[in-house]
């Protein structure tokens, strides 16, 4: 989560949050003993980052810091610093909420799940395209009375309750500790610069307490109920691995088109392929994948095979989207960063596979 948290930060909007959304869910699916951690990861990979996407749509809190970072002394923007726990616990809230949702102990129905993935697009729909700057937070509020108010009429699930709280206090926390620690370090009262990375921070925290509401349900003997489903499987991992990087790539391919107006256009066609290549290959392979691909075993090296791709996928792209427009000079230490932790997933997450 410390990775994906930054990533989302280089894309920004709602296609950004989708992917610590993903990130999330891999968690999850990966934690969990098999099958039922694996057979969840489609749900969750998808109610997960419509999760996320929708916990911050149209909270804006660039303003916000700002003015606690200028402020002479915390007690003077105490109203400031609680309404910074509030944006991140409403991110986590509702992710973690529909991530629940995903890891209930009773199946959800396939016309339920369905229900959710529509009605959420049109979430997203709305938030992008019309005017609602003065209804923020308002559709994380009418998503979290949705999910808690399905789970308490029919699924009745204890694990959605608990990876509520976690996600409130955890992502709350998480935000707020990494303003507080830009706060002080601007101030000298804290060695180093490492205060300066606050997504891998909030990221990090709310990924050690996403680690705890896994375990603590695993204790607690609340297991997920197993849900091998080829008609969420396929369309779960298309999404996982075509359309969140996708809709990325189309991102930073617009801005890249929109100052290339200096650049060789046959040099700008070639990155472009190179964004589109995986994606489609990514799309053909899990469109005509045999339905065994997705069971047991198989489905175990495709999750980990998968997560490698989407990590190294979009590293990629967050770095050439700067270097390739602007030059090695636009490196940051966040693309430094990117890297390490893909080279480390890439060791770590093959352990995670059932022997």
């Amino acid at each position: 989560m410390s990775f994906a948290w930054p990533l989302r930060g280089q894309f920004g909007h709602w296609w950004g949050a989708l992917i610590p959304g993903a990130a999330a869910a891999v968690c999850i699916a990966l934690i969990h003993p098999d099958p039922c951690g694996r057979s969840l990861f489609a749900q969750a990979v998808i109610l997960g980052s419509l999760g996320f996407a929708l916990g911050g749509e149209n909270i804006p809190y660039g303003k916000l810091i700002l003015k606690v970072m200028d402020a002479p002394s915390m007690t003077d923007v105490t109203a400031e610093l609680g309404i910074i726990f509030f944006i991140g616990a409403s991110w986590g809230a509702l992710g973690m909420t529909l991530l629940g949702l995903a890891a209930a102990e009773k199946r959800m129905p396939a016309s339920a799940f369905g229900g959710f993935v529509w009605v959420g697009a049109a979430t997203l729909a709305a938030v992008s395209f019309m005017d609602v700057d003065r209804f923020e937070g308002s559709a994380a509020l009418f998503w979290l009375i949705l999910a808690h108010g399905y789970n308490f009429f029919f699924l009745k699930s204890r694990l959605v309750r608990l990876f509520s709280a976690y996600g409130i206090f955890g992502f709350g926390l998480g935000f707020l500790t990494a303003v507080l620690l830009l706060f002080f370090g601007r101030r000298g009262q804290i060695p180093g610069t490492w205060w300066v990375l606050r997504d891998q921070i909030f990221g990090g925290i709310g990924g050690i307490f996403l680690g705890l509401a896994i375990l603590h349900g695993i204790r607690r003997q609340l297991a997920p109920a197993v849900r091998s489903d080829l008609r969420i499987e396929r369309p779960g991992f298309v999404f996982f691995t075509v359309f969140i990087p996708g809709v990325n790539a189309c991102d930073a391919a617009v801005k890249w088109l929109a100052n290339a107006s200096g650049l060789d256009p046959f040099f700008s066609l070639i990155i472009l392929t190179a964004y589109a290549l995986p994606l489609v290959f990514f799309g053909v392979y899990f469109l005509k994948a045999d339905p065994a691909r997705f069971s047991d075993s198989a489905s175990d090296r495709l999750l980990i095979r998968s997560s490698l791709y989407f990590f190294w996928y979009l590293s990629f792209l967050a770095i050439s989207k700067s270097v390739l427009y602007s030059g090695w000079n636009s490196w940051e230490g966040a693309f430094s960063l990117f890297l390490a932790h893909a080279a480390i997933l890439t060791f770590v997450l093959p352990q995670f596979a059932v022997k």
